[in-house]
């Protein structure tokens, strides 16, 4: 799966993230550009099977995601705490970067 979760608030810099870093000739980013991805939503299997841009367990590669996955209100930060804690039970591997 993915190595790295960049669940962000709008106008916080995941745009810049995401062109900056496609520029490493091993970083990659799903064709989609900010697919769903809480696995309260969306099966794990099937997000990998589906938004994976061609890495495997085997490659020196790094996928990455991102997506707009909190609301704007600083009231719904505890909201992205419990994302984090199930993008990290989903996929014990991966880091989640959490932008406000």
């Amino acid at each position: 799966g993915p190595a790295l979760f960049l669940p962000a608030f709008g106008k916080c810099g995941t745009n810049a993230i995401r062109e900056y870093t496609s520029l490493h000739p091993m970083i990659r980013w799903p064709r989609t550009p900010e697919p769903w991805f809480d696995p309260k939503d969306v099966d794990p299997l099937d997000f990998v099977s589906s938004e994976n841009p061609g890495v495997t367990p085997q490659d020196e590669l790094v996928w990455m995601v991102k997506a707009p996955a909190t609301a704007s209100s600083a009231g719904q930060r505890s909201r992205s705490t419990w994302l984090a804690v199930r993008l990290h039970r989903a996929y014990p591997s991966a880091a989640v970067l959490m932008t406000f």
